[in-house]
């Protein structure tokens, strides 16, 4: 059950579609497209002015994504190539759910895995869930975890097409690389920073 104020952005989205005479495109087609593990689906829209609308628009991925702040403070980062800028950014660590898995194991094995640090699963807090992109119906579940520690009997577990490496940013740098738009994840990153009290008008001074 939603609540009252979800209620009342509802109520308001469905007066300006009125308002506009639109309640969304009609869909015409869809055409499924799969190249290993991504999927994508090849729609078409018709648009209220008639006109027909193509999109590619990817499907089938369900992901987690972790702000993993270790016993010294420091939120543990990755360092990886990402094609769509062709550039190394660093990025939160995370990445899909396996089959039956829940949000929760995900993102403590996948921390484990590309990171090497463990956690209690009483220090994963939930952020919440959202949309990717306007082009893809894959979501993805954030997640704060605190007192993260290295283990280092533990090997890490890329997946075969993953060149990474781990940094471990103090508070303020993270912070600074957040609001300079310097990783991926921006959303996630600041939600957890207000969970954490973090007083962000101060740090939005930062150049």
């Amino acid at each position: 059950m939603g609540t009252k104020k979800d209620m009342t952005l509802n109520h308001y989205i469905n007066s300006i579609k009125d308002e506009i005479g639109w309640r969304g495109p009609e869909k015409r087609e869809e055409k499924r497209i799969e190249n290993n593990r991504l999927k994508f689906v090849d729609k078409t829209f018709r648009l209220p002015n008639g006109e027909e609308q193509k999109c590619l628009v990817r499907t089938g991925y369900n992901g987690v994504c972790a702000i993993a702040i270790t016993t010294e403070n420091k939120v543990v980062c990755v360092m990886e190539y990402r094609p769509g800028p062709e550039k190394i950014f660093l990025d939160l660590p995370g990445g899909h759910l396996e089959e039956g898995e829940d949000e929760v194991e995900g993102i403590v094995r996948e921390l484990q895995e590309e990171t090497s640090y463990s956690c209690s699963k009483e220090n994963v807090v939930y952020l919440g869930t959202e949309h990717i992109h306007q082009y893809d119906e894959s979501i993805k579940h954030g997640f704060l975890i605190t007192g993260c520690k290295l283990n280092t009997n533990s090997n890490l577990k890329p997946d075969h097409n993953e060149f990474l490496k781990v940094v471990c940013l103090p508070m303020d740098e993270f912070v600074h690389h957040v609001l300079l738009g310097k990783m991926f994840n921006t959303s996630m990153c600041l939600k957890a920073l207000v969970r954490l009290g973090w007083n962000l008008t101060k740090s939005s001074s930062m150049k």
